[in-house]
């Protein structure tokens, strides 16, 4: 491998990595935008998919011309991130979550409510909860929520979620914890609106990356050794020194 190769690859894996870290925090905000209503959130798709290409495009472009299934596979792995990891978020927005968080000189987990704790919060909102209550609502709520998924959606977690919000009908029952009824809880999107939702936010947010992406493979940016441009005809520079010296006699 010649220096220009190690080089070009350089800049593809730098865009790789660098677009696949920016999926993340790209996929986290889809998963809070898509559930906007009448589809509003599918529009953040494009927005957000277009972003990541230019990106990706930028930093991949000193390394132009690429072959057609590098940029395929580059777009592809980004948009696939972001999409997958939007996903994951609604998983973990309705289950709950502890976030890394550092203060006071040291790194401490904490915990962020989902909609599970929410909802039964939401049934107790005229009484007031100690630490260590909330810590235990918090605590059953999120077992539960992942109990009734393995149970009733195998194998549950994540692809349990999956089911469940693509089935049409079928709430979670979730305890009360302070009070003798469950809770019932839907996921806020479901059964053909959240499939529809799903398939329009992958192909908006592919499109958006690799309509920029894939222009890589067709591009050749300029360099010191590229040949200079042909003038124009009737240019003043295309005419001989016979056509000057004929107009002046």
């Amino acid at each position: 491998m010649n220096g220009g190769t190690a080089l070009r690859t350089v800049h593809v894996l730098a865009a790789l990595a660098v677009g696949g870290l920016l999926a993340i925090p790209a996929g986290w905000l889809l998963a809070i935008l898509a559930l906007l209503p009448f589809f509003l959130g599918l529009f953040f798709s494009l927005v957000v998919g277009l972003l990541l290409g230019a990106v990706v495009y930028r930093l991949a472009r000193p390394a132009a011309p690429l072959g057609s299934w590098v940029a395929v596979v580059l777009g592809g792995v980004v948009f696939l991130a972001a999409w997958t990891t939007g996903l994951a978020c609604e998983y973990f927005n309705t289950r709950g979550y502890d976030l890394p968080w550092y203060s006071a000189g040291s790194w401490r987990w904490v915990p962020v409510d989902g909609d599970a704790t929410r909802v039964v919060r939401g049934h107790l909102r005229h009484r007031s909860l100690t630490v260590a209550e909330r810590e235990l609502l918090r605590t059953r709520t999120r077992q539960a929520f992942a109990r009734q998924l393995a149970v009733r959606y195998p194998p549950g977690g994540f692809v349990g979620f999956l089911r469940w919000s693509a089935a049409r009908q079928g709430a979670l029952e979730v305890p009360r914890v302070f009070g003798a009824a469950p809770v019932l809880l839907d996921p806020k999107q479901r059964g053909a609106s959240w499939l529809i939702r799903l398939v329009l936010s992958l192909i908006l947010l592919g499109f958006a990356v690799l309509s920029q992406v894939l222009c890589l493979a067709r591009e050749r940016p300029p360099s010191g050794d590229d040949p200079p441009p042909r003038p124009e005809p009737g240019h003043p520079s295309t005419h001989s020194a016979e056509d000057f010296s004929e107009r002046d006699a």
